[in-house]
């Protein structure tokens, strides 16, 4: 939203609110069904961290029923809990179309004039449809007061005031962005910070990763070596250059090094042309009159190492996808695996007894048990944006040292979790996982290692709005500088209100990402207060109460000793 005390550089939107996460295919119709357990302390947090932390100034209602009601018309979504528990004084815009589908797909309401007063209501200002087209006759109606559409456009021209639409140029600092201010070299270069900070390293046998810039030979395969939309995912704008996998690595590697690139597959079973990577036979000629797989074969033969670029793109796990592919519904996984295509050709690339390294780009975790057990390196790169090959080169080729952490849990199969329609939190997430996951909530590996010691609190006892220091040296034990990213986790006393059937392990409240050369130590902090151990109850009203345990992890599956801290 910009840093000006005076306007606005744009208006953020938060969204959607809220329980909002498929099917894709029955979004429009969806009733989510929840426990407040579940809402309080897993759906709607993140909303309320935007509200408090970022001052966002606008939120988006889902297409779905919350508890039977349309989010864009729920009183106790909008009303009881955005605006009267927290404060939210922006305004609040539908999803696309989402008040017609009240009448049309919910069926709560008779037609698009009882929608729209429903919706206004609740607390819905602006309308992304037509149904508000409906607000004249509603008011004629005596369906709405002027007092409450008054409500509405003081929140409406509240923010277009905000934004400096009503002022001279001259007085609004945003009023002249020229395009020479975009995609910049401090824009170019934040992009490749974030690229490189998110990759995360899965596995590395034997040090296989880095490799040598001197290699003679190297096989590209996969349908993401060179595939530009799995750079970027949905709803992105046009950098001026995309680099991809296998153009970062031209650009790592010198004349001296053969590169076969093979796309091998499309992405998965049964998928359209227009969804196929592109192939080059002026540069592989070698590829022509070859099938795919014989192609991929004959790049491996050719190459020391190979690197897979597989996973998935926006076109498999895109918004309400109309492409009916194997393993895909509506948009939405139906299986937590890699499609079956590209399963064939990983394992056919593996029998080839050449070193592999499994590239995987994805929105989305995915589950690849028996890559984990065969294949000696494995990166995560989801999808990392304009100059996320250059990133991807740099981590293989050693320019960069990977320090990024899982932000989801990578499970093991499909079996491990409920029924996508179930919204319960139980056995989901770090939090409740009742069985073993591929690779946990905040693993990551690194190129070099790190110790961590000497892990203490400067108080066992909090009372009142008191605070503990929670603090401990950390030391890069290898030969390369890299980051570390350290996970603060909080095990709550049992209470009185425990969801039933749920296995409970500890949630994280904080991290501190740490860069050390090698052999160099830093003493790490953590602020422990009344907000660091609360969480909901049913009510939505903060608990506090009885004896917590406190760790200091390098992911969710803790291996350093808890320390005790009582709140009084």
């Amino acid at each position: 939203q910009g840093d000006d005390t005076t306007c606005f550089k744009l208006i953020a939107t938060a969204k959607h609110l809220a329980v909002h996460s498929g099917p894709e295919a029955i979004r429009h119709s969806f009733n989510a069904e929840v426990s407040n357990f579940d809402l309080y302390n897993s759906y709607l947090p993140h909303f309320k961290m935007t509200i408090d932390e970022a001052d966002v100034q606008s939120v988006m209602c889902a297409y779905n029923r919350l508890l039977d009601e349309p989010c864009c018309g729920s009183n106790p979504l909008l009303a009881d809990i955005l605006r009267n528990k927290w404060g939210f004084k922006g305004y609040v815009v539908s999803d696309c179309w989402a008040i017609s589908d009240f009448y049309q797909f919910h069926k709560i309401t008779p037609d698009a004039i009882s929608s729209a007063s429903k919706a206004l209501k609740a607390g819905t200002d602006l309308n992304c449809g037509s149904s508000y087209r409906s607000l004249q006759d509603a008011f004629k109606k005596d369906m709405i007061s002027l007092d409450e559409i008054d409500t509405s456009l003081r929140r409406l021209f509240g923010a277009r005031i905000k934004l400096g639409m009503f002022d001279n140029s001259e007085k609004n600092p945003f009023a002249s962005l020229a395009m020479s201010r975009v995609d910049t070299l401090p824009h170019q270069r934040l992009a490749l910070k974030m690229a490189r900070e998110s990759i995360v390293l899965l596995k590395n046998e034997a040090s296989l990763l880095p490799l040598s810039k001197d290699i003679s030979a190297i096989a590209v395969i996969g349908p993401n070596a060179d595939a530009p939309e799995s750079l970027l995912g949905n709803y992105h704008g046009s950098p001026g250059r995309l680099i991809t996998p296998l153009q970062g690595i031209r650009d790592k590697l010198g004349p001296n090094t053969s590169i076969y690139f093979v796309p091998g597959i499309p992405f998965a079973d049964s998928l359209p042309q227009f969804c196929l990577p592109p192939v080059d036979f002026e540069e592989n000629p070698f590829l022509m009159g070859e099938s795919w797989m014989e192609q991929a074969m004959e790049a491996v033969r050719l190459s020391d190492v190979v690197i897979l670029c597989m996973g998935l793109s926006p076109s498999l796990e895109g918004e309400a996808l109309q492409v009916k592919i194997p393993g895909f519904s509506g948009g939405d996984r139906v299986t937590l695996m890699l499609p079956a295509i590209q399963q064939e050709l990983i394992k056919r690339v593996v029998q080839q007894a050449k070193p592999v390294v499994l590239l995987l780009m994805s929105g989305s975790a995915v589950s690849i048990p028996w890559e984990k057990e065969h294949i000696p390196a494995i990166l995560q790169a989801w999808y990392p944006g304009q100059v996320g090959g250059t990133a991807i080169a740099d981590v293989l080729f050693g320019d960069y040292n990977p320090g990024g952490k899982l932000p989801v849990t990578m499970y093991a199969s499909d079996e491990s979790l409920p029924d996508f329609t179930d919204y319960s939190m139980k056995n989901r997430t770090y939090r409740f996982i009742n069985s073993e996951p591929l690779f946990e909530f905040g693993y990551g590996l690194s190129y070099t290692s790190f110790s961590l010691e000497d892990i203490k609190i400067d108080k066992t006892t909090l009372q009142e709005e008191e605070s503990a220091v929670l603090s401990a040296k950390l030391t890069n034990t290898g030969l390369m500088a890299g980051d570390e990213v350290l996970q603060l986790y909080i095990d709550f006393p049992d209470d009185e209100y425990q969801e039933e059937g749920y296995i409970n392990h500890p949630w994280l409240r904080g991290y501190q990402r740490i860069h050390l050369k090698p052999g160099e130590s830093a003493s790490v902090q953590f602020i422990i207060n009344r907000k660091t151990l609360s969480r909901l109850n049913e009510s939505g009203e903060y608990l506090l109460n009885g004896t917590y345990r406190i760790y200091l992890s390098n992911s969710s599956k803790i291996n350093t000793p808890g320390i005790d801290l009582k709140l009084e």
